[in-house]
C-alpha cells in the first residue's frame, strides 16, 4: 500500500501535470489533508488531491475579509463525533494511541496555481431545509492577496451574483492587460470602471455584497508573461 501511495504521489507531481488540459496548467493545484493527534503526536497525511479552486465558507464576524476567510478554511479544526486515533482504515500501519476526540485536521497546499480561483459559498440551506437562501453579507478584498505560505497574487477579475438563489444574474469586473477595469454585463455594452469602484472605501458598497468568485493571478507568472511571452508559453508545454 505504501509503495502504491508513493507511485501515485509521484504521478500526481510529475506525469500528471504533463497530460492534462491547458486550463489545469493555469488553475490547477494540489492539497492534502493532514490529521494530527494532540495526545501522541501522530501525523496522518492523505494522498494529494487535485483541485481548481478554493471554495470558502462565509463564517465569522460581521466584518468579513477574503484573506481571513481563506486562512480560516485552511487552518486546523478539531475532529469530533467519537473520532479515535488509529482508526484510519486506508493506512497500512494503522497504529495509534486510541485516544478519542483528540485529533485535528487541516489542509496543506502542495503547490499554488498561476491563477487562484476563490469561490465564496454564498448559498446555504434555508431554515426549513427545503431549499437554499443567498448570503448577502459583504466581503472585503484587496488588489493583492497573500495567504499563509502562498505566493503573492493580484486581482484580475470578480464575478458578481445579483438576485436570489435560482433567480440571479451574473456580471463581472475584469482587469485588462493595460490595468484598466471594465464592467461586463450581457444586458448592456461593456463599461469602463475606475479603481475606486472596484475597491470602494465603504464596507456597505454593493460590490462587496455581490462578489461571488475571484480570480487572482500569481504576480511572478504575470510578470514573466508580460516580459517573456514566448518563454512562458514554452514553459507550459
Amino acid at each position: 500500500l505504501c509503495a502504491g501511495m508513493e507511485d501515485w504521489e509521484r504521478a500526481l507531481t510529475t506525469d500528471f501535470l504533463g497530460y492534462t488540459t491547458p486550463a489545469w496548467k493555469i488553475f490547477g493545484f494540489m492539497f492534502r489533508n493532514v490529521i494530527k493527534c494532540d495526545a501522541c503526536g501522530k501525523v496522518t497525511r492523505s494522498l494529494p488531491n487535485p483541485i481548481n479552486r478554493l471554495q470558502v465558507p462565509m463564517v465569522g464576524s460581521s466584518n468579513l475579509a477574503l484573506k481571513e476567510l481563506i486562512e480560516n478554511d485552511l487552518r486546523d479544526e478539531p475532529l469530533r463525533d467519537n473520532d479515535r486515533c488509529g482508526d484510519d482504515k486506508w493506512q497500512e500501519n494503522n497504529s495509534g494511541c486510541g485516544t478519542r476526540n483528540c485529533r485535528s485536521i487541516g489542509k496543506a497546499i502542495l503547490w499554488w496555481p498561476d491563477v487562484l480561483v476563490v469561490h465564496l459559498k454564498r448559498f446555504e440551506p434555508n431554515a426549513t431545509r427545503t431549499g437554499f437562501r443567498k448570503i448577502d453579507r459583504p466581503v472585503c478584498y484587496g488588489k493583492n492577496l497573500q495567504v499563509l505560505d502562498s505566493p503573492e497574487y493580484t486581482l484580475r477579475a470578480i464575478v458578481m451574483h445579483h438576485g436570489s438563489y435560482g433567480h440571479g444574474h451574473y456580471t463581472a469586473c475584469v482587469r485588462t492587460e493595460e490595468d484598466k477595469w471594465i464592467l461586463c454585463d450581457d444586458a448592456q455594452r461593456p463599461k469602463p470602471m475606475i479603481e475606486a469602484q472596484v475597491f470602494p472605501q465603504q464596507r456597505d458598497s454593493l460590490i462587496y455584497s455581490k462578489a461571488y468568485i475571484f480570480f487572482y493571478e500569481h504576480l511572478a507568472a504575470r510578470n514573466t508573461r508580460a516580459h517573456h511571452p514566448q518563454k512562458r508559453r514554452a514553459a507550459r508545454t
